[in-house]
């Protein structure tokens, strides 16, 4: 269950009333957390595309969606948050916050594999190392 701050955070984010400007990369993985938190990673995940599709809609960049990076930190933060509930967002980041690391990605994917027109639509396979399995 999700603590009332993580709760109402989601929210306003499925809401859309988070400004743009505020949804930065940090938010990308609170909202990730929240919603492995909520429901595991099988449905997180459609709930995290459908939920980052309407955001970026809402502020008028439909087309800034890219599935692969999208879907790559789903499991990423899964990775660490399943084998290791944390109780607030807050406690989790804490406990990693190598996550917050925006080049983390970089170790799994190169350049010209992660921003190919191809990941942005689709689900691509790390070029350079699998990603950490899940617990």
């Amino acid at each position: 269950m999700l603590e009332n701050l993580d709760a109402a955070f989601l929210a306003d984010f499925e809401g859309c009333r988070i400004p743009n400007f505020g949804f930065g990369h940090r938010e990308h993985v609170r909202a990730a957390w929240a919603y492995i938190k909520r429901h595991g990673l099988a449905t997180a995940a459609p709930a995290m595309e459908a939920a980052i599709r309407r955001f970026a809609a809402h502020h008028g960049h439909a087309g800034k969606y890219h599935h692969t990076l999208t879907m790559a930190w789903m499991h990423l933060v899964a990775a660490h948050a399943i084998p290791h509930p944390a109780r607030t967002f807050v406690d989790f980041i804490g406990e990693h916050s190598r996550l917050l690391d925006t080049a983390l990605i970089e170790r799994f994917y190169s350049g010209d594999t992660l921003f190919s027109d191809r990941a942005r639509m689709q689900w691509i396979e790390p070029d350079l190392q699998p990603l950490p399995a899940i617990a």
